[in-house]
């Protein structure tokens, strides 16, 4: 029986043009829910774009702009963005949706309301436009905001607050318990060392006329929903919260949240307070990325240090790309993001490994076997590999540690190389050769399906090289040997991952 699985990513702020930050969340969303569903899960994958901010009326007051033209304008970016990456997303959601967004959202607010956990009082702190947070003064270098670098703004305002200090307790005991998982374990380690100091209550509305565009607060038109309950409700409002009952009860709660760093006091705090105090069940696990940097330098929007993620594929290929933002960002650490790293590891891995291999074991099945894949016997040693390297990417996505996994993929891409040279397959002939070859195209078999989730196209391409079909798999299949039937006509084809050409 398929098991549901529920992901999403974060939702991106409308007051600027996507960049490759942007890009390798959901690409490493997007390898996620893909390999799900080649497990043969049933999955719902959202994402979408954060509209009803602060930065959103700045950004379209600079450009001379109704906010719901500029929402408009950038969403249709991101989503672009997410369709020229192969992003397989099954709903992208918009906050300024009305139908479909803000009568969840009221909902939570009601009852939060309801359960006494908003109240009407003074808030002062110091205040990031960017990050649409407020700091304490222990937080703060300088006056500076810790994640963007720029000058807080203090500021002092009369509206709702959340009771988020009722919830320390319970949420760390839900972090502990691994109720609620959060990845990497430093990311665990820095929520539960901020929840040592006891959570402090929060703004959660703003003056209507300060945030013209937002949901309504229920029963005070004077004030706007605060980012906490407006944004963060889309993970519920995205799967009908508010609009359909059964599509909630399918897919809530969320396997996983994918977020970046910047934002792990937001999902891993305040959105499950929010849910304990609303009575409603808090999401399984959170995901937390690191960021890249370009050429070195912080990528900021405020500072022009961006490159567009469609630039990057017009000139090098979506799967490229998508390949080099899963394998080049680490699991803890920060990337980088340069032309010369991304050339070394094309070159390497894709031109010369992968490609190579899915070249020469096609070329060998034409000539030696007139293009049909020969019976024969398994090579003991590289079918073991293989049934390893299934359990190992499994355990390995599961964490999710994507370049790693994607490490172990290129493991069995180098043994087949090796296997090819040591066996001097292109000398062999007779029984020596059918078995080779047909170890070779079970091995290009599985590959075909486990690169899958990674560089979908190129995938695609190579199952349909072997006649593989993509769709019916689940677990004990994949791990099932014979991928490519005896008999089987293959077809060569143009390299998958031609080589590029120099600057």
């Amino acid at each position: 029986m398929a098991k549901k699985y529920y992901i999403t990513t974060a939702i991106d702020y409308v007051n600027g043009a996507p960049h490759i930050g942007h890009a390798a969340e959901k690409v490493q969303a997007d390898a996620l829910a893909r390999w799900r569903r080649l497990r043969g899960d049933e999955v719902f994958f959202l994402t979408g774009t954060d509209e009803n901010t602060m930065k959103l009326i700045k950004a379209a007051d600079k450009e001379r702009l109704e906010p719901q033209e500029l929402a408009d304008k950038y969403a249709g970016q991101f989503r672009a963005m997410s369709d020229g990456l192969d992003v397989s997303y099954d709903r992208f959601i918009r906050t300024s949706d009305k139908r479909a967004h803000h009568p969840g959202a009221q909902r939570v607010w009601q009852l939060l309301d309801k359960n006494g956990y908003i109240y009407k009082g003074k808030y002062e702190g110091l205040y990031c436009l960017e990050c649409e947070q407020f700091y304490t003064e222990k937080e703060v270098v300088d006056g500076k905001c810790p994640e963007h670098g720029i000058l807080l703004e203090k500021r002092s305002e009369e509206n709702y607050l959340f009771k988020l200090s009722a919830f320390t307790d319970q949420i760390r005991d839900l972090i502990v318990s691994g109720k609620l998982q959060i990845a990497p374990e430093t990311r665990k380690n820095e929520i539960l060392s901020f929840l040592d100091e006891g959570l402090k209550d929060v703004s959660f509305s703003r003056p209507a006329d300060k945030l013209t565009m937002g949901v309504p607060v229920p029963g005070d038109d004077s004030q706007r929903m605060y980012v906490w309950c407006d944004a963060l409700t889309n993970y519920i409002t995205g799967v009908g919260y508010g609009t359909d009952e059964t599509e909630f009860k399918k897919w809530w709660p969320a396997d996983l949240h994918v977020i970046g760093k910047g934002i792990l006091r937001f999902h891993a705090a305040i959105w499950p307070a929010m849910l304990l105090g609303a009575g409603i069940e808090v999401p399984r696990g959170v995901f937390v990325h690191s960021y890249f940097t370009l050429e070195g330098k912080k990528i900021s929007k405020s500072k022009g240090n961006v490159i567009a993620p469609s630039d990057l594929t017009d000139r090098h290929g979506v799967d490229a790309i998508r390949y080099y933002l899963l394998r080049a960002l680490p699991y803890v650490e920060d990337g980088d993001y340069s032309e010369r790293h991304f050339k070394e590891i094309y070159d390497a891995e894709l031109a010369n490994d992968l490609g190579n291999l899915a070249s020469r074991v096609l070329t060998l099945i034409e000539k030696k076997c007139s293009g049909k894949v020969p019976a024969g016997k398994a090579d003991p040693k590289l079918k073991e590999h293989v049934g390893q390297a299934h359990h190992e990417v499994a355990n390995l996505l599961d964490a999710p540690k994507f370049a790693e996994a994607l490490e172990r993929l290129n493991g069995i891409v180098s043994l087949a190389n090796r296997f090819i040279e040591e066996h001097k397959v292109y000398q062999q002939e007779g029984d020596d050769l059918n078995d080779s070859l047909y170890t070779l195209a079970q091995v290009l078999g599985h590959l075909a399906l486990l690169y899958g989730p990674f560089i979908p196209k190129a995938a695609s391409e190579l199952q349909s090289r072997l006649e593989l079909k993509p769709d019916g798999w689940d677990m004990e299949s994949l791990l099932e040997w014979e991928k490519v039937s005896p008999n089987t006509r293959v077809t060569k084809g143009d390299p998958l991952f031609p080589k590029q050409p120099s600057d």
